[in-house]
């Protein structure tokens, strides 16, 4: 039995087949994406939040013009690398995306965003941060220990992702839910084109994003959040003029990737980074 998960292998031109793979896709990606397959001798605590992650392909790198995702790690190594480069398009490449879950783990709101991302256009890197010891932590408040966890992850994801000649490496987006989005929001180094936090105020940095110059922020947050994030971040006069913007919507909670209106609103701010 191959050990990866291919939930989609359609082209999305027919409307009605895309509405039954969105609800498909939730599903099995809810139920896929823990795994207790044990690790070989020597794999680091920060190698397996990349290992046990997710990998999800925009259409425009695969031959048959596919999206594409993978998941699971199996003891005699990773599975997905040889499979997906037997379907890529030849000289091809797409942005990236690397997505920094929350602390309901690789939850539906991984596989909403993921599913987003992949439509406009980007394949997404997503890290179980929940494969390290660490779950516990997240009842404990020490967001500053956590954030710092997370950007261990994002710096051997970028290590990694630095090799695949197929990700578009000048058109990186971080982007992240939650306790990924405070992340996200707390990461100040210009890897990236772009930061999308999801569900957060920046309250944990001082209430601003730490994007540098010229790296555009999108903050989407619901007005009834239960953590009191729904006024977002405060973004500066120069963060606005280049681009970034806080949108909060009435009637929402946490976990706001539940509404079609927030992933257009993400879609469309996507594809506007798109080259």
């Amino acid at each position: 039995m191959e050990n990866f998960f291919d939930f989609r292998k359609v082209n999305y031109s027919n409307r009605m087949a895309r509405r039954l793979l969105n609800v498909a896709f939730i599903l099995l990606s809810i139920t896929a994406c823990q795994t207790t397959t044990p690790l070989p001798p020597g794999v680091s605590a920060v190698q397996e939040t990349w290992l046990y992650g997710q990998v999800a392909t925009a259409s425009r790198v695969s031959i048959k013009g596919y999206l594409y995702n993978y998941t699971s790690y199996p003891p005699d190594g990773d599975p997905w690398l040889p499979i997906l480069e037997e379907r890529l398009k030849l000289g091809a490449s797409a942005p990236a995306v690397i997505w920094l879950h929350g602390c309901s783990g690789q939850s539906n709101q991984t596989a909403l965003a993921i599913r987003t991302f992949q439509l406009s256009g980007y394949t997404v890197f997503a890290p179980d941060s929940l494969a390290r010891p660490r779950r516990a932590l997240c009842d404990t408040g020490r967001m500053n220990y956590r954030v710092g966890m997370r950007h261990e992850e994002v710096k051997y994801a970028l290590s990694q992702i630095r090799t695949f000649s197929w990700v578009d490496q000048k058109h990186l987006v971080l982007a992240g839910h939650s306790e990924g989005g405070n992340s996200a929001a707390a990461w100040g180094g210009p890897e990236f084109k772009a930061h999308v936090l999801i569900g957060t105020n920046c309250d944990k940095i001082g209430g601003s994003p730490n994007a540098p110059d010229g790296v555009r922020v999108l903050n989407l947050v619901g007005v009834k959040d239960r953590y009191g994030r729904g006024n977002g971040c405060r973004l500066t006069k120069l963060q606005r003029s280049s681009g970034s913007m806080v949108k909060s919507y009435p009637g929402l909670g946490h976990s706001i990737l539940q509404s079609p209106e927030v992933r257009r609103d993400l879609e469309t701010f996507m594809k506007s980074l798109n080259p």
